[in-house]
């Protein structure tokens, strides 16, 4: 997703020393994605808590990115349902990995996919932004993300969990309502 979203980035700049600026900014980052992926490969290297947080901002990052992206582009929901929930199984199924990496964890990226493509689908009709429908495909998603890992841990039914996830989930909601 690194590499489409360097992509996607570096064909909308004009021929001129910023496309050569920004070709080398996106080797750099790419290159940077590949030595972090190959760090989180050996949970044992003492750098895999550091790598494995940024590669999960990385991927929460593009997850909202694409999102966002489907939706200005208003795309036909034939095409933008299933990009959607291929987009969230991939990014969902690789951070549970980074997480849970001894668990199986596609069963629960794909439910966490589908619920996201059905969301998708009933927002899509609704008289509301892009911006707004993206944004809140984002935080859905999140929080599917966040309580599937606690659910696998066996630990999602904790009051503190149970609280955290209903203030990130509320002041989200709030902020999206109130900005967008």
């Amino acid at each position: 997703m690194a590499a489409v979203a360097v992509g996607v980035i570096v064909i909308r700049i004009p021929e001129s020393p910023a496309l050569w600026i920004g070709l080398l900014l996106g080797a750099i980052l790419l290159v940077a994605v590949l030595i972090a992926e190959f760090i989180v490969y050996d949970a044992r290297d003492p750098r895999y808590g550091t790598v494995a947080t940024v590669l999960m901002g990385l991927a929460l990052f593009l997850l909202l990115a694409s999102f966002l992206t489907i939706q200005v582009l208003e795309v036909r929901a034939l095409f933008a349902i299933p990009l959607t929930f291929f987009a969230c199984l991939i990014v969902t199924w690789r951070l549970m990995k980074l997480v849970l990496p001894e668990n199986r964890v596609w069963p629960w990226a794909a439910l966490t996919g589908f619920i996201i493509s059905q969301l998708a689908l009933g927002l899509h009709y609704w008289p509301i932004s892009p911006l707004r429908r993206g944004l809140l495909l984002g935080l859905i998603a999140y929080l599917c993300y966040q309580w599937t890992v606690s659910h696998l841990r066996q630990d999602a039914n904790r009051p503190p969990f149970l609280i955290e996830m209903a203030v990130i989930g509320s002041l989200s909601l709030l902020a999206i309502l109130w900005l967008t």
